[in-house]
């Protein structure tokens, strides 16, 4: 497949290193010079093009890796044709507005990609379905198939999670390593702590979340003591109002 990149930020470079390797043409856009070249240096499936009007023009599946300022002020001056998928990667520019920005293809969907697709395993929510990403990253990545626009903001904040649980795996590796003066030690346990848990956890479980806790919540069990004083703070409260904090900047309006 003739893939192109415009914008080479760290989500893009992930997205390129996930197909490198499958056969695929992949035409990328110098916006990181430094990033552009490493990448085409690396892999000799990667033309690094001259600029974004190249890359259109190399590719038949094209993401936009893009802030959304940027994207109103670069998309309209490319010569988009009605074959191109246009696959978005921009949280604050709805699918509406991309038809507009990338006319005349209405092929156009978007999705979530985080980091970790380099490596695969990352959930993909994508509207609508998209046969291309599913040829390009459902071998080892999921895709969830959102079933309205409507849906995709929503998504989005659930992304904005991962900063403040990260903060609280380091808050606790932090607690840890000022009891035990080890560092290392205690930052390999908090992560071994969660990741295991997580492998553990069937992953076509309903209620997969609730069935945990129960299983942690012995009553008089540290688990359950420490999730009663945080509740008991609004600690989870507060969580869910960062999350309603996003919902005007994200367009969510359920």
């Amino acid at each position: 497949m003739k893939v192109g990149f415009i914008g080479m930020g760290e989500i893009a470079e992930a997205l390129v290193k996930g197909i490198v390797g499958n056969g695929h043409e992949i035409s990328i856009s110098r916006r990181n010079s430094v990033r552009a070249e490493r990448l085409s240096q690396a892999h000799k499936e990667i033309v690094c093009c001259s600029n974004e009007e190249e890359v259109v023009s190399n590719s038949d599946i094209i993401f936009v890796c893009l802030m959304s300022p940027v994207a109103e002020q670069v998309l309209p001056k490319l010569r988009f044709k009605d074959h191109h998928h246009i696959i978005s990667v921009m949280a604050n520019t709805s699918r509406k507005q991309l038809m507009d920005l990338c006319f005349p293809s209405n092929k156009i969907y978007i999705t979530i990609p985080l980091p970790f697709i380099a490596k695969g395993g990352c959930p993909l929510p994508v509207f609508p379905s998209c046969s291309a990403l599913d040829h390009l990253y459902g071998g080892n990545n999921s895709i969830i198939v959102v079933s309205c626009a409507e849906d995709i903001p929503a998504y989005f904040a659930i992304s904005a999670t991962l900063s403040p649980i990260f903060k609280l795996f380091e808050v606790a590796a932090d607690w840890l390593a000022d009891k035990t003066g080890d560092n290392l030690s205690a930052e390999i346990y908090v992560t071994q702590l969660f990741k295991g848990y997580l492998d553990f956890m069937p992953n076509d479980e309903r209620e997969r979340f609730q069935n945990a806790l129960k299983s942690l919540s012995t009553e008089g069990g540290l688990n359950s003591t420490l999730r009663a004083f945080m509740s008991k703070n609004d600690t989870f409260k507060t969580f869910e109002d960062g999350l309603d904090s996003l919902r005007q900047r994200l367009g969510i309006t359920n």
